[in-house]
């Protein structure tokens, strides 16, 4: 991700926001070097930050994204979750089957 900021910013691309989808969240051991790679998905609904993936808590990014004069933006989805993530578990009367 801050490497995609630098991009962002060297090439002055004019974006203003830095958008955070998937791939953050979870609590996979297995490597996730982009959002197009690792089972990220299977943790959807576990809007924990992923410390295997992010040591800091998504501080660096945040950070990387403020100095090059970035908003940042973390995307959740609290209407789709997986059903095996822990507020399904904890709250099964919040979600259909």
């Amino acid at each position: 991700m801050i490497d995609r900021i630098e991009k962002i910013s060297k090439y002055s691309l004019g974006f203003k926001y830095f958008w955070v989808d998937a791939g953050w969240y979870g609590e996979s051991n297995q490597p996730c070097p982009n959002e197009h790679i690792g089972d990220w998905h299977m943790h959807t609904g576990n809007w924990v930050v992923n410390k295997n993936y992010h040591p800091d808590g998504l501080l660096e990014v945040a950070k990387s994204a403020k100095d090059a004069e970035l908003k940042f933006l973390l995307w959740i989805e609290p209407e789709r979750v997986h059903k095996n993530t822990p507020l399904p578990q904890e709250h099964p009367e919040w979600f259909l089957e």
